[in-house]
């Protein structure tokens, strides 16, 4: 698979575990406990945990991406 699609779909999929909420997961204030809301606030907190994990992945790859161009450079 080609690169810049991998990066793209990772790209993509940061975005929707960071704008992820209660909603998304059908969380309804009026009809569930309390015990709902903390299953939800967990769900949520891991979408955003895992997007941080992808940002940092992205920019590993991004800074790697920097090094290998420069060393490419350097070397013609």
């Amino acid at each position: 698979m080609n690169t810049t699609i991998m990066q793209d779909r990772i790209h993509k999929l940061k975005g929707m575990l960071e704008n992820v909420d209660s909603g998304d997961f059908h969380y309804d204030s009026y009809h569930s406990g309390r015990i709902e809301e903390m299953i939800v606030q967990s769900q949520i907190e891991v979408c955003h945990k895992i997007a941080s994990y992808l940002e940092e992945i992205i920019e590993e790859e991004e800074r790697k991406q920097d090094e290998f161009v420069k060393l490419r450079l350097k070397t013609k």
